[in-house]
């Protein structure tokens, strides 16, 4: 049996069933309290059929007269539950024979939507009373055409029940009747690639009469919403129409999955309706065809790093292998890690990281930083590697971080000190070993050293040293001991000793040494020969030669010291015997040593020089040789020279010269003596000249007393004035006592100077001009020396004169033997327009050898002053091109000599803002010779625009300083201000969900003419001060510019509204400026794209309260 339902569920079919499972009189009545019937619903609208077994229970009791029924009504769990009053209903005996019988229902118990549904009644024979219903206050009605379907008896307590089944059928009355529809699609399954399929969906009467009128079924076509699961294009509702007496109707719809290449879930598509008569749903099953992605590859950039490069980000990019993606996004944890190895470069850990590729990405990237730890240690390269935990992912990434030092280039050995002193006793020497180049070992290195002297004799001697070691820390530079070396001091000249400091360790670069100094100082050993002094006449004589020295130190080994004998090497002095050479021993510890020899003079009548005997060492220890003087014991003659002629004049020409050697005194030389002589001049420029003599001998035989010999000495016969020639002969040998000497004489008389100049005038317009003065000999005769003519150069001081610039004294020199010589000086005339007289300038000499003053005229050159005039004096600008007569005037009478031209400049103000006018070339004026006047052309062109200028004024000038001043031409403007700028924006709508959007503002000159310069324009953009309308990401003022002479200028900015959900006025974005020039603002519209909500829907909770709940 069912319950009554609430209205909203009138129209629900429902198929009930109910079984009795125990029964028990009771007495007169049921005291068991109400249980509400639960109906429930998926969407808190429809509730679902029922059926006989389920998860939820619900006990219903039945009050029958007085027979308690309990029936167990099962629920499907997950529905929203209803709640209903007791029911109670009144059933008559049933037949034993199951024959047709009539069951009173109270109205309360049956609403119409029960009625004409099946509904199972099984119950027993009862006792009942039909005043039990009139309890409650319900009233009987009666449900005819009920009909026993089965019946059934078993043994229970000693007690037969007999239990029967009743279908309930319709009642003939129409509007009682309740239909409802199943819905189903011709397609269950339907694969990603198909494409685009026509899927037919049928709605179909269930299993009562078709409706007697057209009846529209609304369908909706919806997915699972499963993000991941197989795509397809939206499908709008549509209508299935059952036509009137039809038991179904058909309508299609085209379903067109997504063909990608993603691996996604099968999709669950869900064919339903809203409408309340259709009974379920339909599902088609959208299946997804890509195979899975192969996994995930790692890739990084770059792919090396360098020690130094310093803190550098490495890009991860993880990509899905294969053609196909993931249909949800992928998390790629990502680990950095090194080998760990000692030895290799270090670097900063580099935190975990993921790397996201979002759902049907082909791959995403993540960065990291690696910092390695820049040191100067010889490292092994390391190898970073990028991997990953996520099983999909196919590889990891190895690169290399890069050592950049190079490794070491050795061990040196170095000292504190390289020298050490024999006579300060025990020396401590720190020995460090550095590690050569800017890098370190990585490993510690343990260095061996042997401390070693040369092993030769006559060395300073040490006390041995232990070999040591020293060990230098891994990354270390540097490392120290000390070792202690003592020296034997003693009195002895030793060599210096030469201490190694050596290792056997390959990295060593080389061996460090120390300089053991010997403090002894070097014997300097003097040789003294004994006797010091032989005279020619004293025969074979016994020399000693003692080798000493000053102080006690000695030789720590014998000295052989090697001596020779040798003579001056002296032809003329005295001659003695050779000796042999022979060797002085000096014994070790000692302090001197001796050796003899023989030696014997020659005894000759000849007069000699002494000759000077050495006794001398090879040996560097000597320092002083030993000397023995051999005296001779004859006495030595001069010689003195005389010549003849004494003197010559320069006119006598070649002259041979007698030269005499005469011996002074009785003493002849024994060998013939040859003595040099040399004729020479006094060296004065300005003398008598002569041809140079060669060099000569003269030979005095043994035993003569004088000697003759002749040369020939040639003056120079010239012209010039020169003073008299002292020759000198005479001889380099130490016998001659004397020089003779020849005096040449001068024939020449001193010449005057002239002076002269050129050119001899100069115009005062000329400038700068370059005057040439000569000094020329008056005569045949020449000066022999040079001539310094001090030159200065002056005015006539007349103030009303041509006027220049000061010359500077200056010197002329003719040079010997010229006739003649010159020097320039500059002479600048100041050009000025004066009418002046003519200048004479004077040029003169101090030297009382010039006989004479030259004079140069200085010619003025001005004439009267030129004034300018033009025709016309005033040109519009949208006159074209104009010829111009420039018209020149001299003032006062006098007019130029020869043809003069005055050059003519055509310029403008330089206002940019002013009328322009085409370039004007310089123009000539020539004032022909004798004439007052003179006249030029040119064509000024003015350039016609738009623009509003001011008036420009053209300028006719001229450099030339006989202009007396400038005139002017007007160039009128023709066009008049602008009216003003008129702004526009484009475009004019935009909608709300446009996004950033570009507008463009136009800014155009009103008018026909245009300005003459930029016209910069601040815009701002602001909103209409509705803070409901649709708003927009604030925009900074922005700036356009309309360039000089053009109609308009433009400039962008971006907007970008704010998109919402929200119903609101349009908003309106103002585009103004504050210039004056402008003369409107202009409007965009932001438009609303949001429509009104159609309503609000109230509801309240909970939809029942039974009267007895309280509050």
């Amino acid at each position: 049996m069912l319950p009554r339902l609430t209205n909203t569920y009138e129209q629900f079919s429902l198929r009930a069933h109910a079984h009795i499972i125990s029964s028990k009189t009771w007495g007169s009545h049921c005291s068991f309290a109400p249980v509400a019937y639960n109906a429930h619903t998926s969407d808190n609208s429809m509730p679902p059929p029922m059926s006989y077994m389920g998860q939820t229970s619900q006990w219903i009791c039945l009050r029958i007269g007085i027979i308690l029924i309990l029936a167990l009504w099962t629920i499907p769990a997950g529905w929203t539950t209803h709640s209903f009053p007791e029911i109670t209903g009144i059933v008559p005996e049933p037949s034993p024979h199951l024959n047709p019988v009539s069951l009173t229902i109270p109205e309360c118990w049956l609403p119409h939507s029960a009625i004409g549904r099946p509904v199972s009644i099984v119950g027993q024979a009862p006792i009942w009373s039909p005043d039990n219903c009139h309890m409650h206050g319900w009233s009987p009605i009666s449900a005819p055409g009920l009909e026993a379907t089965s019946a059934n008896s078993y043994q229970r307590d000693g007690k037969t029940d007999t239990y029967i089944s009743i279908d309930i059928n319709p009642p003939p009355d129409e509007e009682t009747e309740i239909r409802s529809f199943i819905i189903y699609t011709d397609i269950d399954i339907l694969f990603e690639g198909a494409g685009a399929t026509t899927i037919t969906v049928t709605a179909e009467v269930d299993g009562v009469p078709p409706f007697n009128t057209d009846t529209t079924i609304p369908i909706t076509v919806s997915g699972s919403g499963v993000a991941s699961a197989v795509d397809f294009a939206p499908v709008t509702n549509f209508d299935i129409v059952v036509p009137s007496g039809a038991t179904s109707g058909s309508a299609t719809f085209i379903l067109t999955p997504e063909n990608d290449l993603v691996d996604e879930t099968n999709e669950t598509i869900t064919v339903a309706s809203t409408s309340s008569l259709v009974n379920g749903t339909d599902e088609i099953s959208l299946r997804d065809d890509d195979a899975a992605p192969t996994g995930i590859s790692l890739d990084a950039t770059p792919n090396v790093a360098h020690e130094d490069g310093g803190p550098e980000v490495f890009t991860v990019t993880a990509t899905v292998d294969g053609q196909t993606t993931y249909a949800t996004a992928q998390s790629i944890p990502i680990t950095v890690t090194g080998t760990l190895v000692a030895g290799a470069v270090d670097f900063k850990p580099v935190p975990d990281f993921s790397i996201e590729i979002p759902a049907e990405g082909r791959s995403g990237s993540a960065t990291f930083t690696l910092t390695p730890e820049n040191d100067s240690v010889s490292e092994t390269d390391e190898t970073i590697t990028v991997a990953s935990s996520n099983t999909a992912v196919t590889n990891s990434i190895s690169f290399l971080l890069r050592d950049d030092d190079a490794a070491p280039r050795g061990i040196n050995i170095l000292t504190n000190t390289n020298v050490v002193y024999e006579d300060l006793g025990a020396q401590d020497i720190e020995v460090t070993l550095e590690v050569s180049g800017s890098t370190t070992y990585t490993t510690e290195q343990t260095v061996p050293i042997t401390v070693t002297g040369t092993g030769a004799a006559g060395v300073v001697g040490f006390d041995p040293v232990e070999n040591f070691s020293i060990v230098l820390p891994a990354q270390a530079m540097t490392a120290s001991s000390t070792l202690t070396i003592t020296p034997v001091d003693d009195l002895l000249d030793e060599a210096n000793e030469t201490i190694t400091l050596a290792s056997s360790s390959p990295e060593v670069t080389g061996p460090a040494t120390i300089n053991l100094v010997d403090d002894d100082p070097t014997p300097s050993i003097t040789l003294n020969a004994t006797p010091a002094t032989i005279s020619e006449a004293d025969g074979a004589t016994q020399v000693t030669i003692t080798a000493g020295w000053d102080g006690q130190v000695a030789f720590p080994i014998d000295q052989i010291i090697p001596l020779s004998i040798t003579g001056s090497g002296t032809d003329a002095a005295v001659d003695f015997t050779s000796v042999t050479n022979l060797d002085l021993r000096i014994a070790a510890g000692t302090n001197g040593g001796t050796a003899t020899f023989t030696l014997t003079p020659v005894d000759d009548s000849e007069d000699e020089a002494d000759e000077f005997i050495t006794i001398s060492s090879t040996n560097s220890l000597v320092s002083t040789s030993a000397t023995i003087t051999l005296t001779d014991d004859d006495a030595t003659p001069t010689i003195s020279l005389a010549v003849n002629p004494p003197d010559i004049t320069e006119s006598d020409g070649a002259t041979v010269i007698t030269l005499t050697a005469s011996i002074n005194g009785l003493t002849a030389f024994a060998e013939s003596q040859t003595i040099p002589i040399n004729v020479a001049g006094s060296g004065i420029t300005a003398a008598v000249d002569f041809l140079p003599v060669q060099d000569f001998n003269i030979t005095l035989e043994a035993g003569a007393y004088s000697e003759t010999a002749t040369f020939t000495l040639t003056p120079i016969d010239d012209l010039e004035d020169e003073a008299d020639e002292t020759i000198t002969v005479a001889s380099t040998s130490a016998l001659v006592a004397n020089s003779a000497t020849i005096v040449l004489l001068d024939d020449d008389a001193t010449p005057g100077i002239l002076l002269s100049a050129t050119p001899s005038s100069v115009h005062e317009d000329d400038g700068p001009t370059e005057i040439t003065v000569t000094a020329t000999v008056d005569g045949a005769t020449t000066f022999g020396a040079p001539q310094n003519l001090p030159i200065n150069v002056s005015g006539s001081d007349v103030p009303a004169a041509v006027d220049f610039a000061p010359v500077t004294d200056f010197n002329l020199i003719i040079d010997a033997g010229s006739s003649t010589g010159s020097a320039t000086f500059t002479l600048i005339p100041e050009n000025d327009t004066e009418n002046e007289l003519d200048e004479s300038i004077t040029i003169a000499s101090t030297s009382p050898l010039t006989t004479n003053q030259t004079t140069i005229t200085l010619i003025d050159d001005d004439p009267d002053k030129v004034v300018l005039s033009v025709a016309p004096e005033t040109v519009h600008e949208n006159s074209g091109p104009q010829t111009v007569s420039v018209t020149g005037t001299l003032e006062g009478f006098q007019a130029f000599s020869t043809d003069r031209t005055v050059t003519l400049s055509i310029s403008g103000s330089g206002n940019p803002l002013a009328v322009d006018f085409e370039p004007v070339a310089d123009i000539d004026l020539v004032f022909q010779a004798g004439l007052f006047t003179a006249t030029a052309m040119f064509d000024l062109i003015p350039i016609d625009d738009l623009e509003f200028e001011s008036d420009e004024t053209v300028t006719v000038s001229s450099t030339d300083a006989i202009v007396s001043g400038p005139v002017f031409i007007t160039l009128v403007n023709d066009d008049a201000e602008p009216e003003g700028i008129v702004l526009e924006s484009s475009p004019s709508v935009i909608e709300e969900d446009a996004g950033l959007t570009k507008v463009k503002v136009s800014a155009n000159v009103q008018g026909g003419t245009r300005y003459s310069t930029d016209q910069v324009i601040v815009l701002s953009i602001t909103d209409d001060g509705n803070p409901n309308s649709v708003a927009y990401t604030s925009v900074s003022e922005i700036t356009l510019t309309i360039p000089a002479g053009a109609a308009s200028g433009n400039a962008e900015f971006d907007i970008t509204p704010e998109n919402n959900n929200l119903h609101q006025p349009d908003g309106i974005v103002t585009i103004s400026s504050s210039s004056a020039v402008v003369l409107n603002t202009t409007d965009l519209t932001l438009a609303n794209d949001d429509s009104a909500p159609t309503g609000i829907f109230l509801s309240a909770q909970p939809t029942l309260i039974s009267e007895d709940a309280g509050p």
